[in-house]
């Protein structure tokens, strides 16, 4: 579960000491042999496979940024324009090391098992892909909570806001494009084209109504209902396999206990933007991690809903209540894996700026929390997590720049 590549991005949003070790040694260490093993027999007994086509791109891009990452720590050419643009493709690259690792092991997982060719494509690419929608958006809703509270406050933003936007477009291409794009798959229309193109509709629908509720850093219970009338939608569905019908059924049942979650919490807080979230280093509120956890889950299980994999699971005599356990287990620890990268970030810009000086009592909150150090952190992860690629300082670099280029707005003074 545990990926070198997304530690060492983790470490490098920090700006901690160890991100270039950690992504060179690591990664290396274990993308060599799965690169260069399948190789060395003279008669491959897999077909080709995207997996297998994607793994020499990746480990050429890991080696660019190694190359790159030294360039930077050499501190050549610092008055070029040059080195600015190289750290702008470090931080790039390092970057789309998440996602790129995401999609190869799933990839990996698809090709080990011989799933997802000739007319099953479709479908496996419809449970991959809105399955990987699930996991992400709790991933930014968790971050978001974690670390955006100075950009949310900034902007004047709800978290709703946000999530309706998506919604909303994500509505309208999953309308035009279930039946064809445009409608150009013809006249006759079938039951699951209808429900997926009416999916599509009450996605547009309520989410652009939620855009309006939740303007002006307003809170909006919208895509919390959204996600409840989607996951009674996916209920309601009837497969062709029994045990497919089941899976479906609890997937849109954590869904819809992910919307009330959502509901919840949105209600049970003040209606501005500001008391949003608790400061970051005591952690959130309980409740706040359960909608999260549950789209991570539901995403996971609709990844593992294909036919083909049903159809497998069936003939091996696997029940649903089992197959159900065990993929909420897998989204468990995926879940644990993601906290465990956001808390490597947070350990990085802690030791970083860490002053270890006394607080007085003066500064110190209700809780016993330094509020001027919480002030500072909260402007450290606003800078560090929501850096742009577009700043102006980029054009000037500096002679005593950090090695690192993934904060590519901090420069020493």
């Amino acid at each position: 579960m545990g990926d070198p590549a997304s530690d060492g991005v983790m470490l490098g949003l920090g700006r901690s000491r160890l991100h270039g070790p950690v992504q060179a040694v690591a990664g290396l260490l274990l993308s060599l042999p799965a690169t260069s093993l399948p190789h060395l027999s003279a008669r491959h007994p897999y077909p080709a496979t995207l997996h297998a086509a994607l793994g020499a791109p990746l480990f050429g891009l890991l080696l660019l940024q190694i190359c790159l990452g030294f360039f930077l720590k050499s501190h050549w050419l610092q008055t070029s324009r040059f080195r600015s643009l190289i750290q702008l493709a470090h931080s790039i690259i390092g970057k789309s090391f998440i996602p790129l690792s995401w999609l190869q092991i799933l990839l990996g997982a698809v090709a080990s098992l011989s799933f997802c060719y000739g007319d099953h494509l479709g479908q496996c690419l419809a449970h991959m892909i809105m399955g990987s929608a699930f996991v992400g958006y709790g991933v930014v809703m968790l971050s978001l909570m974690e670390f955006g509270k100075p950009w949310l406050k900034a902007h004047q933003l709800s978290p709703e806001y946000l999530d309706c936007c998506v919604i909303t477009v994500w509505g309208v291409v999953n309308t035009f494009t279930e039946h064809g794009f445009f409608f150009s798959a013809g006249p006759r229309w079938t039951h699951k084209d209808l429900q997926h193109t009416f999916l599509g509709v009450i996605w547009a629908s309520g989410g652009g109504l939620g855009i309006y509720l939740s303007r002006g850093g307003r809170r909006s219970v919208m895509s919390g209902l959204v996600i409840i009338v989607t996951g009674w939608a996916f209920q309601s569905h009837q497969q062709s396999l029994e045990i497919s019908t089941r899976i479906h059924g609890a997937f849109g049942a954590t869904l819809m206990a992910a919307g009330l979650v959502k509901i919840i919490s949105v209600v049970r807080r003040a209606p501005a933007v500001d008391d949003h979230l608790p400061p970051p280093q005591p952690g959130l509120d309980p409740l706040d991690h359960l909608t999260p956890l549950l789209l991570t889950i539901s995403g996971v299980m609709f990844m593992s809903a294909t036919e083909e994999q049903l159809l497998l699971i069936s003939r091996i005599g696997v029940d649903h209540a089992t197959y159900i356990l065990g993929q909420a287990s897998l989204g468990c620890l995926l879940y644990l894996y993601i906290n465990l990268l956001i808390h490597l970030y947070r350990r990085a810009v802690d030791a970083r700026s860490s002053s270890g000086s006394v607080v007085p009592d003066q500064l110190l909150d209700g809780r016993g929390h330094d509020k001027e150090q919480e002030s500072s952190r909260d402007v450290r992860y606003e800078r560090l997590s929501l850096e742009s690629f577009t700043d102006p300082q980029l054009d000037r670099p500096h002679r005593h720049s950090s090695s690192s280029s993934f904060d590519l707005n901090h420069h020493h003074s």
